[in-house]
């Protein structure tokens, strides 16, 4: 395996967490829109790239001391944000991703080892994590445990349709309009 370092991120380094969060992420919202279907993704989330980047980039420039990159052989191929939540002595790992290409090469193992001894550092009793539970999240679950994690609490996330609400306000105005004559 190659030489990796893990350090600070920098202003420098936020077009290529960018790049790489959507390569990572890409196919976790190509399954949201199957399963979903094309009319509800494009709802909830109309330009997803656009959404990731700006929580990425969001996290850095709210919490630079809290975004790190991984290097490997010189070139930047992963990421990852925490947060230390000292009054409830626990460490959060937020955003984290290795470039497609660079994974299963132990990068984001490396980067989860990272985060947990700087949280046990700062005297963090417990380290969360949240990911999804469908099949596009398998190998962040399986990084995770690999890592030490234990599932806690599962999660389901439910959506109904509902008539679109320019039809239901034409509705309600006809009805009015009626009910004055």
């Amino acid at each position: 395996m190659g030489k990796s370092i893990i350090r600070l991120a920098t202003d420098d380094d936020l077009e290529t967490m960018s790049r790489i969060a959507v390569a990572a992420w890409q196919p976790i919202y190509e399954s949201f829109r199957k399963t979903a279907g094309d009319k509800l993704f494009a709802i909830v989330h109309p330009d997803w790239q656009a959404e990731k980047i700006a929580q990425v980039v969001g996290h850095y420039r709210n919490y630079p001391e809290t975004a790190l990159v991984t290097e490997y052989e010189g070139e930047i191929v992963g990421f990852i944000t925490y947060n230390l939540f000292e009054h409830k002595k626990a460490g959060v790992i937020g955003n984290n991703a290795v470039h497609p290409d660079y994974q299963g090469r132990g990068l984001g193992t490396k980067q989860y080892q990272k985060v947990l001894d700087i949280f046990k550092k700062s005297g963090m009793v417990y380290a969360e994590v949240l990911t999804g539970a469908d099949d596009a999240h398998a190998p962040a679950r399986t990084a995770y445990e690999r890592a030490g994690f234990k599932p806690v609490v599962y999660s389901v996330r439910y959506y109904q349709k509902l008539s679109p609400y320019h039809e239901e306000s034409q509705n309600v105005s006809s009805c009015k309009q009626e009910s004055e004559a």
